[in-house]
């Protein structure tokens, strides 16, 4: 066995890359350690303020066809749960997500027709107390354009 290390170690290329093994295990530890550090002394992100209820006034793409709709969002970190209404029938957001200041979530419904089910894709962003968001309705008996609004905070009344 001395034998066998002391023939590994007077080799040149095999010192060589023992060195530049030890090297790259040191500099993979050290970056480790400074993302560990990284992470403890940087602020994480904040997350935009959505939660509460929206109200925005939506034309859609067919003949008197504006209703106001209601945006219930909550929600932690990345997630966005609550509602939004579609013709002022409020329904459950599947898929939702935030991610700084863009937006983006699903709900869906049937249309009475053939009882086709519905997507309602919405995307948008957050600026302070107004939403700019598009409305893309998917798999609808009949083709529909993006719909753009802009919802607004509802502000509570004070109290009596």
């Amino acid at each position: 066995m001395q034998a066998l290390l002391q023939r590994i170690k007077s080799h040149p290329l095999v010192s060589l890359l023992a060195v530049m093994i030890s090297v790259v295990m040191t500099l993979a530890a050290f970056n480790s350690a400074v993302r560990n550090l990284w992470r403890d002394f940087m602020p994480a992100p904040t997350r935009a303020a959505i939660n509460g209820e929206w109200l925005a006034e939506v034309t859609y793409d067919w003949p008197n066809a504006q209703y106001t709709e209601t945006l219930q969002l909550m929600g932690e970190g990345n997630t966005l749960q609550g509602s939004a209404s579609f013709l002022q029938v409020p329904r459950g957001i599947i898929e939702g997500s935030i991610k700084g200041d863009q937006l983006h979530w699903i709900t869906q419904g049937n249309e009475m027709a053939d009882n086709r089910v519905v997507r309602y894709v919405y995307r948008g962003k957050i600026s302070g107390d107004t939403l700019q968001l598009t409305l893309q309705i998917e798999n609808a008996s009949s083709p529909h354009v993006p719909i753009m609004f802009t919802a607004k905070r509802r502000v509570a009344s004070p109290a009596p």
